[in-house]
This record gives structure tokens, sequence and C-alpha cells, in this order.
């Protein structure tokens, strides 16, 4: 196709076979079935898998929290209910903020948006230096942890139809790798 000066004439690459390298365009779908299950896929799994872990880090850890916090903080048990209390506060909100911000803003901001609120609430509470200031960190963390339903769905965007159903089986793997991962340090 050669170039013209009259606006009306087609732009090369519409409907030209040679610029766009195929008759047919392809589709998003097509492009990953043809691209397959790679190394970049199999990355991308082990990153979505890891919000997977710190909730069930986070759940996990809720069965151990209330007493610490009433002998570390003199909390009382109604006070230490509340800390616990908090993640789930956190994780109703997060639920609702998270879609929001997928939505809005895309899925990737939800997700990178969940694991770094994720982990900074988690180290602050390290650091709590009362049960107000710790209860504050759990919620920010019941936030944070709720956008965890992202990674699944950002995941199977870019897997191949034929991966989609044992990939998504196989990421609830990394909810039990957490669990065992926080009985392994409670032991220690």
């Amino acid at each position: 196709m050669a170039l013209s000066l009259d606006p009306d004439a087609p732009l090369p690459g519409d409907g030209d076979p040679v610029a766009k390298g195929t008759e047919e365009p392809m589709d998003v779908e097509s492009v990953f079935q043809m691209i397959g299950f790679g190394w970049f896929q199999l990355r991308f799994f082990i990153i979505c898998g890891m919000p997977w872990m710190a909730d069930a880090v986070e759940i996990t850890l809720i069965s151990f929290i209330g007493g610490i916090v009433e002998r570390d903080l003199d909390a009382t048990p109604a006070e230490a209910s509340m800390v616990v209390a908090g993640v789930f506060l956190g994780m109703l909100t997060g639920a609702f903020v998270w879609g929001l911000v997928a939505d809005f803003y895309g899925r990737l901001w939800a997700f990178w948006g969940g694991v770094i609120l994720t982990f900074g609430a988690g180290v602050a509470s390290a650091f709590a230096p009362n049960f107000q200031i710790l209860g504050l960190c759990r919620v920010l963390v019941g936030v944070g942890a709720a956008s965890g339903h992202v990674s699944t769905t950002i995941l199977m965007e870019f897997m191949p139809k034929e991966y989609r159903t044992a990939t998504c089986c196989l990421l609830q793997v990394f909810w039990t790798i957490g669990c065992l991962f926080e009985a392994g340090l409670a032991y220690v």
C-alpha cells in the first residue's frame, strides 16, 4: 500500500496484512494461548501466591495474638479481643476498598497497594507501644490483606485457558505454606 496525501485514504496497517503481520487481528486471549506457559507465568504465579501466604499467616496469627496482647501490653481481655476483631473489620473494609481501587485504577494498583499496606502495617505492629496503636495497625493489616482476591484475578488473566484451573487450585497451596511457615516460627 502506497502512502497517499488523500485524507480519506486508509492509513498503513488498516486492512494491510503486511503491516499487521496477519490478516486477522489477534485478541489478548489468542496471544496468551500462543505464548503458552513459561517462566513469566511461573514467576507471576509465585508472586500472586505471596498474598495468600500472608493472609494465612494473618488468620493463624489471630489465635496467638490475644494472650500476648494481654500479657505484654497489660490489656484487658476485652481490649485484646478488640485488637483481634480489628483484623476482621479491616478485611471487611478492605474488600470494598480494593474492589473500587481495582475498578477505577486497575488491578495492579489494588494488588501492590494491598501488599505494601499489609507489609508496612505488619512491621509497624511489631513495634506498637500500646494496644491502641497495635489495634490500628492490625486494622490496616486487615485492609491490606483483603486485596488477596485481586491476585487470583490477575493471575487468571495472564494464564492460557488450559492452565487456569490448575493454577487457581495450586494457588491455594500457598495458604498451606503460610500456615506451616507460621507454625515453624512459633515452634522456634
